[in-house]
């Protein structure tokens, strides 16, 4: 035990003289321990959940702090009283826990500030103006009331091993250092683990079974008309063009009220109930984000936390994996043209500026990144998020800022100044530094990290070198391309994944003096067909189409953006996951069908005979013009050229055929005129053969394909035998339903 009287005394007036000091010490010791039986040093600590600790699950530990300490907590937290210690700040005060597990492996991990919240709303009434609830009606709706709490700090690890395990706290304070006693627990065997990458490096494990990743992104909670009508029916007003529409909490000055979380997590259970293994979610200021109007101060934001705690405990009864994005981009954007408006760097909100520009006093976001002050303050920001929930195995992935690549100039969604000349080099090297301090503790060592970028990353930007970088991402969109089996080409197997590339745009090269192959899984965060998500209320038919033909296209993940907005069908995700189970993605080095797998380099090759084959124009005789095909292909194919898995689709079937969104307004616009020239703005059933689409790089040997519907991914439709290293596809076609526009497709080697 160790201790001083100047921390002793929190209370007492540092002007007088130390006799005094001592006397006044010795009558709190003498009233702590005779009134409450504990001494000013005393550290109560306690296992919350120890009648259900298993392996791979949430241990939670209670930390009661001496008196005088928790005082003074309050007293931060509250805004009263002149002794004051702020406990999200570990220079003024750290909490730590070690824990031993049964085979002798000490884990150390931060405790974290805790508060306990009633969530309820209100009477829920219309508005008053009839039209839409003001901000003032809408905070009023529901209300968290803080609940009394026993132990003020946690600490949450999910144990990897089971027996018997022991565990004690150490609280740092400037000048000392008090340490608790050991408590003992026993927890129990369960299967288990965390997101890994596997031993090729280009797709994903769990628990040493390979993962792959089918969900969408379900960004932040807030109101979404498919989800919660009547609400979104009471948040209209006048927009800026005099009409009336609706706004969202996204686009507003409050906090959110307790039933959108509810909401949200209500959509979260249909999808994972429905086969969704993972979702994304981004910390956003109005009802996710722990800091924003107070540098280094959380407490305004427990509730937020509570609510994050929620959602994290649903993702792990689920069995849901996440991808949490820790900072929304927004916030570094220009009010005028951001999309967050409101919670952008201008923009003051409820009498507060964003807290770093209050710190740096500057107007420009960019000095966020290069000021030493900042990066102090948000590494407490990152040692607080990893503390609190960076525990969860259900957590796949940290990525460090959204689409960073968009930050720094007055567009919204431009990233010109970050392609301008070594600019990036300020968003590398603050990455770099985040992902090396997130791996500096317990919690980002187990875990995957990586980065964001608008689309592609610049070309000598090689952040993804950096050890501390677990895997690639980048959020890329299909701008009007209307076969998307050629975009997963094009952009995948021919662009970023094409380990022979020297073009700006390959994720696998570094563009230092020795070429190192950077071999890494890429994901794309977000996808989607841009045109259609804007266009159509409900994109049902291509939405199904871009998540199957992903899951063949080589990335280790590929995640809608607008199917939470949308919210679509949730029984496709386990399609998907039904139709790929079994297969050891990185094991057998799968891989996508327009590349090569070169065995002696161990590299994926684009290979133009291969692509072509797939998707694209087309001439089929010399007494026919060129033409877009009206079927695409997309496929994987094993490493050793054994078996195969993808899908045919008919082009035809599309959102413009099939869906009530199509109309004579967009007849007027030039993307229209392209999908005509297409030929695919008639239904129509089509002969594969015509469109002479081959799987090619087989092994030589009898080969057995079958084929099944989309919707039955289980049942055969039918089964042929053929021989030789490709399939020619013949008298198969596509039909006009749901149940045989895209038909999946296996195939296995019988034999040589």
């Amino acid at each position: 035990m160790r201790q001083t009287l100047d921390i002793l005394l929190l209370s007492t007036n540092r002007t007088e003289k130390s006799g005094m000091k001592f006397i006044v010490a010795l009558t709190v010791i003498f009233f702590q321990f005779f009134i409450t039986g504990q001494t000013m040093d005393s550290i109560n600590i306690k296992v919350l959940n120890i009648n259900a600790v298993n392996q791979w699950s949430r241990l939670e530990v209670g930390i009661n702090l001496p008196s005088y300490l928790e005082s003074a907590i309050e007293n931060f937290v509250r805004k009263k009283g002149k002794d004051r210690l702020n406990p999200f700040l570990e220079w003024e005060i750290k909490v730590e826990a070690s824990f031993l597990s049964p085979t002798g492996k000490k884990i150390i991990v931060d405790a974290f500030y805790f508060e306990s919240f009633d969530a309820k709303m209100k009477n829920f009434m219309p508005p008053k103006n009839g039209l839409g609830y003001s901000d003032d009606e809408y905070i009023n709706l529901g209300e968290y009331i803080r609940r009394e709490n026993k132990y003020i700090y946690r600490a949450r690890i999910a144990p990897n091993e089971s027996g018997f395990w022991s565990c004690d706290v150490r609280v740092i304070l400037p000048n000392n250092v008090i340490e608790s006693n050991i408590i003992k627990f026993w927890v129990n065997d369960r299967e288990g683990g965390f997101l890994t990458v596997g031993k090729n490096g280009r797709f994903l494990e769990k628990a040493g079974k390979s993962f792959f990743p089918v969900g969408c992104n379900m960004p932040w909670p807030q109101t979404s008309e498919k989800i919660d009508p009547e609400l979104f029916g009471r948040m209209k007003q006048r927009m800026w063009d005099g009409k009336i529409g609706a706004i969202t909490e996204a686009y507003k000055s409050v906090y959110l009220i307790p039933r959108v979380y509810d909401k949200y997590r209500e959509q979260l259970r249909k999808y994972a109930e429905g086969g969704m293994n993972i979702f994304r979610t981004i910390m956003y200021p109005t009802g996710t984000e722990i800091e924003w109007e107070e540098l280094g101060d959380y407490s305004q934001r427990m509730h937020m936390a509570q609510e994050l705690d929620k959602i994290v405990s649903l993702a792990e009864e689920q069995d849901v994996m996440l991808i949490w994005n820790l900072q929304i981009h927004y916030t570094f954007q220009y009010a005028k043209n951001a999309y967050g408006v409101n919670w952008s760097w201008d923009r003051n909100m409820n009498g507060f500026d964003f807290c770093y520009k209050q710190l740096l006093g500057s107007d420009n976001p960019l000095d966020f990144f290069e000021s030493e002050d900042a990066k102090r303050y948000y590494k407490q920001r990152l040692r607080y998020i990893m503390s609190r929930w960076g525990y969860s195995a259900n957590i796949g992935v940290f990525e460090l800022f959204s689409e960073i690549s968009n930050v720094g100039t007055q567009r919204a969604d431009h990233n010109d100044f970050y392609r301008t000349g070594d600019n990036w080099i300020i968003y590398r090297d603050w990455q770099v530094e985040m992902a090396n301090y997130l791996k500096s503790l317990h919690q980002g060592q187990i875990h995957l990290v990586t980065g964001s970028f608008a689309g592609e990353k610049a070309k000598y930007d090689n952040v993804y070198e950096a050890p501390s970088m677990d895997i690639m991402s980048s959020n890329i969109y299909n701008f009007g391309v209307y076969s998307w089996a050629q975009f997963w080409i094009d952009y995948v197997a021919k662009r970023h994944l094409n380990e022979s590339s020297e073009s700006d745009n390959s994720y696998t090269i570094s563009n230092g003096i020795d070429q190192r192959r950077n071999v890494k899984p890429l994901i794309y965060s977000e996808t989607d067909p841009v045109l259609i998500e804007i266009k159509c209320d409900s994109f049902t038919v291509e939405f199904d189409r871009s998540l199957w033909q992903s899951t063949f296209s080589g990335l280790a993940g590929s995640l809608s953006w607008m199917q939470w907005f949308k919210a679509g069908n949730a029984e496709t995700y386990g399609r998907v996951s039904k139709f790929i189970e079994g297969i050891d993605f990185d094991k057998d080095q799968w891989h996508s069908g327009a590349s090569k797998l070169n065995m002696k380099t161990g590299e994926w090759i684009y290979e133009n005979n291969y692509a072509s084959k797939m998707a694209g124009w087309l001439r089929p005789s010399l007494f026919e013009k060129r033409r877009m095909r009206q079927a695409d292909l997309i496929y994987l194919r094993k490493g050793d050229g054994s078996e195969a898995l993808g899908i045919l689709t008919n082009l035809t079937y599309n959102v413009y055929t099939t869906s009530a969104c199509y109309d004579k307004e967009f007849e007027s616009t030039f993307d229209y005129d392209r999908l005509k020239l297409s030929g695919r703005t008639e239904l129509a059933t089509i002969e594969v053969k015509r469109e002479k689409l081959q799987v090619k790089g087989l092994r030589k040997g009898n080969h057995r394909v079958t084929f099944y519907s989309t919707l039955n991914p289980i049942n055969p439709i039918e089964s042929r035998e053929f021989r030789g290293k490709k399939l020619k596809i013949r008298d198969l076609k596509l039909g006009v339903s749901e149940e045989n526009a895209m038909i999946l497709f296996k195939i296995s080697t019988q034999g040589i």
